[in-house]
């Protein structure tokens, strides 16, 4: 058995070339000055969280740039230290070595009934259970490829259904469940990082393992531009996002009520911040014999969702679009694409979708805010 570890570093291929020249971020009118004032970039929740400040509070100290990265870093770290499935003292490893309930902090017990919401939701293809078959695929580690009783006894522990929360405590109706917020920590840890930034009135870029958010407006009057990477090769685009932000400071407050309040109401029609996410199977994967092994696993077979390349969704808040990719990526394309009136009803999300024959499919986009390549 031939196999093949791919593990791509993120900081050199991500899910979204990020054209950060001025041509590729400018509309067609020329600007003198388009890049980003600082950049810094980190590791974190394992992948690369990377940061561009664009406008900075007007006075633009040296000491309190240092800060915004620092301490913006700082609530990432301190978000993964509590969801991480793997560090011992997190709240997700104190739950999974339980034997049939934990308590969980009011924070960590809201984004975990954001998450069942959301495989009631998509009937089941999003569920935050399926550690037991990230387990046993191993994909970080080069598999090897399970067999199908092993399959079986980890799927028999996969279903959202046997999770109950009451509370602050949730509780499982199976001793072997463990859960992984791998699917939605990094989403909401960059809408968290996004609201630090815009409740400070500091326009930014951020690019958190493919998934990318975007606070204010880059320029007066100027839309944010993001090239899709194509899942079929590296070098290669799929397409572009054209999307448009309220300047960071357009949401009245102090910065404290801003970040507690849900500074990313609809201000002048459009959003402080807005945010694409991105599922794809050509970062984590192995290959066996010829046949690729990625890391998004179907809660129903319990085998890497097929039928779906690359599923890239839109959204004002990042955890539904981090939560919401990778549902439409394990649906496949023809489940996904009818579930795209929902998408814009319920999250006032839209979705581009690559199937393997690489036709896109988009879903409440205009030519406007997407250009096919």
């Amino acid at each position: 058995m031939k196999k093949k570890l791919s593990r791509v570093p993120l900081a050199l291929v991500l899910a979204f070339s990020l054209l950060l020249s001025a041509a590729a971020f400018s509309s067609c009118e020329t600007e003198p000055e388009t890049g980003p004032v600082a950049e810094r970039t980190t590791f974190v929740m394992d992948t690369f969280l990377s940061v561009a400040l664009y406008r900075l509070p007007e006075s633009g100290e040296a000491a309190e740039e240092d800060a915004l990265f620092s301490e913006g870093f700082a609530l990432v770290k301190d978000l993964e230290d509590r969801l991480s499935r793997t560090k011992e003292g997190s709240e997700i490893y104190a739950f999974n070595e339980a034997e049939s309930s934990y308590v969980l902090s009011e924070e960590t017990a809201s984004l975990i009934a954001r998450a069942l919401a959301m495989s009631e939701a998509t009937g089941g293809a999003y569920d935050i259970t399926t550690a037991p078959l990230t387990e046993l695929w191993n994909v970080a580690g080069g598999g090897p490829v399970p067999d199908d009783d092993a399959l079986a006894e980890a799927l028999s522990h996969v279903s959202y259904r046997k999770l109950t929360l009451s509370g602050t405590t949730l509780y499982k109706s199976d001793p072997a469940v463990r859960i992984d917020l791998g699917s939605v920590a990094k989403g909401y840890a960059l809408g968290k990082l996004c609201d630090f930034y815009a409740a400070r009135g500091v326009t930014a870029l951020v690019n958190f393992g493919g998934n990318v958010g975007l606070v204010g407006e880059k320029a007066e009057d100027t839309p944010w531009r993001v090239s899709l990477r194509s899942p079929f090769s590296s070098n290669e685009s799929a397409g572009s996002f054209t999307l448009s932000c309220a300047p960071a400071g357009a949401v009245s407050g102090t910065a404290s009520e801003k970040e507690n309040t849900g500074h990313n109401a609809a201000a002048g029609g459009k959003t402080v911040s807005f945010y694409v996410a991105v599922s794809g199977d050509y970062e984590r994967y192995f290959e066996a014999d010829g046949q690729r092994y990625h890391h998004i696993l179907s809660p129903f077979d319990g085998r890497p969702a097929r039928g779906i390349r690359s599923a890239a969704v839109t959204a004002s808040d990042a955890a539904d679009a981090d939560m919401l990719s990778t549902a439409l990526f394990v649906m496949g394309p023809e489940a996904a694409a009818a579930w795209a009136d929902t998408l814009a009803s319920e999250y006032g999300a839209t979705y581009v979708l690559i199937p393997d024959d690489g036709v896109l499919k988009t879903g409440g986009l205009s030519p406007e805010t997407f250009s096919p390549a």
